[in-house]
């Protein structure tokens, strides 16, 4: 699904939003944002205490 979206997101007819279509080209080319609050913070393995997800 990654490969599709990557792909389809080098096209602006593609139907993605500006944003949308931004946010993916810059995951496909390897940027990774930081977590906007803790709630996206994600623990390592072993670690607890971080997080409110499950």
């Amino acid at each position: 699904m990654k490969v599709t979206a990557f792909a389809l997101a080098e096209n602006e007819g593609s139907g993605f939003s500006p944003i949308a279509r931004d946010a993916i080209q810059q995951l496909a080319a390897g940027i990774i944002p930081k977590p906007q609050s803790h709630a996206t913070e994600f623990n390592d393995v072993d670690e607890s205490g971080s997080t409110d997800a499950g």
